[in-house]
């Protein structure tokens, strides 16, 4: 799902499991006045740069940016910007490791077994 009303800028070769929502925009509730679905919106551009993996039914919150190469675990839930070659994962989202460099090179070459993708 997306609610793009702030903006969703998604890069090359992005995989986004089943189930990713991603929202650029939210309810306003400051106001104990006003009921909340009369105090409008607030709107935050989102950007997911290139190589990046969203698996499935991550969320995705206004104002994040996704750096290059990230990979979004199953079910987190991304409140802060992410670096680029992160591994995050988590309720909220926390970085839980970096991708190695690679191994084997190019697309045309197959995994090596150290890699632990042969």
């Amino acid at each position: 799902m997306l609610s793009a009303g702030g903006g969703i800028e998604i890069g090359s070769n992005t995989l986004l499991g089943p189930g990713v929502t991603i929202w650029s925009q939210n309810h306003k509730y400051m106001s104990r006045a006003i009921p909340i679905y009369k105090q409008g919106w607030t709107y935050q551009r989102v950007v997911i740069e290139d190589d990046v993996w969203i698996a499935a039914r991550a969320i995705i919150l206004p104002g994040v940016k996704i750096g290059k190469g990230a990979v979004i675990g199953a079910g987190s839930v991304v409140t802060k910007d992410v670096a680029s070659f992160a591994i995050v994962a988590g309720v909220p989202s926390r970085q839980v490791k970096m991708r190695p460099d690679s191994s084997w090179g190019t697309m045309e070459e197959e995994p090596h077994e150290s890699a632990g993708l042969a």
